[in-house]
């Protein structure tokens, strides 16, 4: 899936824009690729920009040590193991794990995950608390029901197969687009949700917002991510004091996809 697409990118990039419009700043979209960052090292290497947002991080991402070597200023919007590089996050670890636990402590045992890519830190750090849920509720996972790379139709479909084969009571979708990817095959098989089979989201969005029955799901201010992202490489820029690391909040809500 292209990220550019989902709705917590353009909430994202609306905040940025906001903030540095009001600066006299201009902003210069550029796409990169986990493994192809051409474009960026362009405007660099032509001194076209004074500083870059990275709308989304990535394990060992080239587009980091390109910028540390580089010497350009830079903010990571979502965490990254390295204490030197600027960085906001929303404390995701935290918001889905308590979301699993939710669902553990409702009796519902038999839950798959629908992953996205595991390149993407937030992938890995929304993975690590459903994980941390299991083990604080001292519950063994069956890694059966992970399912990875899920984000094509066709493997959704098969996914959607082998749970209903295995009678699994909920899935848990890693993100909004790969949920009402979900929610639309379901509908497809006339499964009913939650009387056949229960939904929850780790990520909630404006495409989730209107479907029916209401999706539970983690509530993250992806605008606030925006803001505060462009405010870090503000500071930076006027040399201003910045934490190097920021995590906002989160909050689970609980709707009539899981009851």
């Amino acid at each position: 899936n292209d990220f550019a697409t989902m709705p917590s990118f353009h909430q994202i990039m609306k905040s940025i824009e906001g903030y540095f419009e009001n600066r006299d700043y201009n902003i210069m979209p550029v796409n990169t690729k986990p493994t192809d960052i051409s474009l960026l090292k362009k405007v660099i290497s032509k001194h076209k920009v004074d500083g870059v947002i990275l709308t989304r991080t990535i394990e060992n991402g080239i587009d980091i040590k390109y910028l540390q070597e580089q010497r350009v200023p830079f903010v990571g919007v979502g965490s990254y193991e390295d204490e030197k590089v600027y960085q906001v996050d929303a404390d995701q670890e935290n918001g889905c794990g308590e979301l699993t636990s939710v669902l553990l402590k409702k009796g519902i045992r038999r839950i798959a995950l629908f992953c996205a890519n595991a390149e993407h830190v937030v992938t890995q750090s929304r993975y690590r608390g459903f994980l941390k849920a299991f083990q604080e509720n001292e519950l063994a996972i069956n890694k059966k029901f992970v399912f990875n790379e899920v984000d094509y139709p066709e493997v959704i479909a098969r996914a959607i197969e082998d749970c209903l084969k295995e009678q699994i009571e909920c899935i848990i979708c890693m993100d909004d687009n790969i949920c009402l990817n979900v929610l639309n095959r379901l509908r497809a098989e006339n499964v009913s949700v939650p009387r056949d089979i229960k939904i929850a989201s780790f990520y909630n969005s404006s495409i989730l917002d209107i479907y029916y029955p209401p999706i539970t799901a983690i509530y993250f201010n992806t605008q606030e991510l925006g803001r505060v992202a462009a405010k870090m490489l503000y500071d930076l820029l006027n040399e201003n004091e910045t934490p190097r690391k920021i995590k906002l909040g989160y909050q689970v809500i609980l709707k009539e996809s899981t009851k």
